[in-house]
């Protein structure tokens, strides 16, 4: 390698100049403020309000300052100075807003339980410049609401309905899932938020470990390869093809694999059968013919054979029908596409490794890219 080519770090590189967007003028999902409090329908005194957050455009960082036992007012128990003071149940109460099914473990929603009689939950977001008023109780009685527009103070003003907050998921699921429509087309939300709002518990095992069982959160279980597809598709590394090719050839390969279970039946089944044939013509006894009963049947098999073989050009020399053509050609055709189909189906076993190591290539340079922030 040349000295001109040789660039130890990347620094020249990362120092290139950013250029936002100027028409973006704001994320398409942002919480404005959240809201804890223990009553709907009552103004947001100091005795009503618990915690008031306002979350601005771009970076929010989440603070814990040390707690002082006396002035202290946490959700429970004591905690220390950036350690027990809420953080992650702050994160898991956005993501319970957000449509998953709990806020904490089975023990922490106990513990929330014993300390407040009723509290909920309530935040103003915006989806694609789109103003929801969204609620869910955290404890006590009560049930989810969502209002599309209107302000969050009146909540505090007059009890909502308890409604609308299907309209809200759906509108998640239209405007923030199309990464994922052709891969979950009814749950490409549910699969996306847990890539977006990775569990603290997994702290970065692997790069497609997102969700831990001892944060008892919602986790679709998808497997490796699709986790893998997920974040190819979420980064725009993900052909708008690859994944109807992945599911044509998997279709494929189902179908080869179920002719050859049913092959196997049938082998077995010959088998049986030709075990059976054996056993029956040893049963049999052994007939004598005379030489003229044998004469007499070759003579009559030969006279039908020239019976047949007439018939047989009688029927040949009649002109085909056009149904006959039409089926001749239909069967040409299905032969052309099988060659077609296979030989696609070669194409894409050639390709896909290579995507996928480009696809390597590309989330480690972005690992990289992360590590030196």
């Amino acid at each position: 390698m040349t000295p001109q080519h040789i660039q130890p770090t990347f620094d020249a590189k990362l120092a290139r100049p950013i250029k936002p967007d100027l028409d973006v003028r704001e994320p398409l999902l942002w919480f404005q403020n959240l809201y804890l409090v223990r009553q709907l329908g009552v103004a947001a005194t100091a005795t009503n309000e618990i915690r008031r957050f306002t979350l601005r455009r771009g970076l929010n960082i989440l603070w814990a300052e040390p707690e002082d036992p006396e002035t202290s007012e946490g959700l429970y128990g004591d905690g220390f100075a950036g350690h027990a003071t809420g953080k992650t149940l702050f994160c898991r109460i956005l993501r319970h807003l957000l449509g998953e099914p709990n806020f904490g473990t089975e023990e922490l929603q106990k513990h929330v339980g014993e300390r407040f009689q009723e509290l909920w939950a309530v935040a103003t977001i915006r989806i694609n410049c789109t103003t929801w008023i969204v609620g869910r109780p955290l404890a006590g009685p009560g049930s989810e609401f969502a209002m599309r527009g209107g302000d969050i103070e009146s909540v505090f003003a007059t009890v909502p309905s308890f409604s609308g907050y299907k309209d809200f998921t759906t509108a998640l699921e239209n405007e923030c899932g199309n990464p994922l429509s052709k891969m979950y087309p009814a749950e490409a939300w549910r699969n996306l938020l847990p890539w977006i709002a990775r569990d603290q518990e997994a702290r970065f095992a692997t790069i497609v470990s997102w969700r831990d069982s001892g944060s008892e959160a919602d986790n679709p279980r998808n497997s490796k390869e699709a986790q893998h597809l997920i974040l190819r598709a979420v980064l725009g590394l993900l052909h708008v093809d690859e994944y109807d090719m992945r599911h044509e050839v998997s279709l494929l390969e189902e179908e080869i694999k179920s002719g050859q279970s049913g092959l196997l039946v049938k082998e077995t089944l010959a088998t049986r059968d030709k075990a059976q044939v054996t056993r029956t013509l040893r049963e049999v006894p052994r007939l004598r013919v005379e030489l003229i009963d044998l004469e007499a049947a070759k003579d009559h098999v030969a006279s039908q054979r020239t019976i047949r073989q007439e018939a047989l050009d009688h029927f040949n020399n009649q002109p085909e029908s056009e149904e006959v053509i039409k089926v001749r050609e239909s069967l040409q055709t299905a032969v052309s596409e099988k060659a077609t189909t296979e030989s696609r189906i070669k194409t894409l076993n050639d390709e896909i490794p290579a995507l996928t190591e480009q696809s390597e290539k590309s989330l480690l340079t972005i690992d990289k890219i992360k590590k030196k922030g």
